[in-house]
């Protein structure tokens, strides 16, 4: 373990010292294990798109707020239970994906990137959203699948840009009467594998067919 350490202490200092390197503006990194390399990799100011997928990241440093220029950024698949505040520092975000963490809330610091257009958060520990997700309002999908979720707040029908919304596999019983705010066009949404109760659905069914939506359901 020392000598891989060493060799990703290496690799770092290697980064900064290329100047070809400091001026890319994508960088994909995954399935290595790259929590020695991440000090090097914020150095990249010109970075547009950074994927750090699949590397038991459990922290990342607060200098990630300093790659301001970031459009998108992957983080699926790591070991992480919460945000930096750099994060928050990234307002030029339109696509952020922290799928398959650890998270039992959706990080304060997403909910001032209001030029989000993608927000990937399935299969983590969600078990309440925050109503300052109705800041979001550029958001056009927002997966939430596979949490535990069991109410939704009524902020979620500002969010009238969405062309997907996945909550699948949450312990939703009730919706709220602010996707009636929904526009008319359309707009897929996954329901399926939540404890509606049978007023819900009669519901549900009442509003899809109000807006011609689509949306699927265990009934």
């Amino acid at each position: 373990m020392e000598n891989i350490e060493k060799a990703q202490r290496k690799i770092s200092e290697a980064i900064l010292q290329r100047s070809d390197i400091l001026s890319l503006q994508g960088l994909g990194l995954t399935k290595e294990c790259l929590a020695n390399l991440l000090p090097g990799i914020v150095k990249i100011r010109g970075l547009k798109t950074l994927y750090l997928v699949n590397n038991r990241l459990t922290a990342l440093p607060d200098e990630i707020g300093d790659l301001t220029g970031l459009k998108l950024l992957d983080l699926e698949n790591n070991e992480l239970g919460a945000l930096s505040e750099g994060i928050g520092k990234l307002t030029q975000l339109e696509a952020l994906y922290l799928c398959k963490n650890q998270l039992p809330a959706l990080p304060k610091e997403v909910l001032g990137l209001t030029r989000l257009r993608y927000l990937g958060l399935s299969e983590n520990q969600l078990t309440a959203l925050p109503t300052e997700i109705g800041n979001l309002t550029r958001l056009r999908y927002l997966w939430l699948s596979q949490n535990q979720l069991a109410v939704l707040p009524t902020e979620i029908g500002k969010l009238n840009g969405l062309r997907k919304l996945n909550l699948e596999a949450n312990q939703l019983t009730n919706l709220p009467e602010a996707l009636r705010e929904l526009p008319n066009r359309q707009v897929a949404l996954n329901l399926n594998n939540n404890p509606f109760t049978p007023e819900t659905i009669t519901w549900l069914q009442a509003i899809f067919n109000q807006y011609n939506l689509s949306a699927n359901w265990a009934a």
